[in-house]
């Protein structure tokens, strides 16, 4: 079970509590307001909270080389956003699939 959207809406810190998710989706409102020591102290403390209660994560909003770094440095278990890439038919993941052994960025080695 993931969590969607965590941080923002009905996704708030209470599920936390109620449910054990395997995997936690952090909001890419987060991520792009790391540009500030303020939003990027409240990067930190979200991952670490998620961290702290045994679920995985996974960013959302993920664009530049700059925020996939940060995502390595702070190991992250998963990453979503155009910088790994852009939405598109099926039949075009399923084809790039076949033609690349690793079509997508990896951030830890199973």
């Amino acid at each position: 079970i993931w969590l969607d959207d965590f941080g923002t809406g009905f996704a708030g810190l209470s599920w936390l509590r109620l449910i054990d998710f395997d995997t936690v989706k952090i909001d890419r409102s987060f991520l792009h307001d790391c540009g500030t020591p303020k939003g990027m102290a409240m990067l930190q403390d979200i991952i670490a909270l998620v961290r702290n209660r045994g679920h995985k994560i996974l960013v959302e909003g993920v664009e530049t080389d700059e925020q996939m770094a940060l995502m390595r440095e702070f190991g992250i278990d998963k990453v979503q956003g155009y910088h790994v890439g852009r939405p598109m038919p099926a039949a075009s993941f399923q084809a790039k699939q076949q033609v690349q052994k690793h079509p997508f960025t990896v951030l830890k080695s199973a």
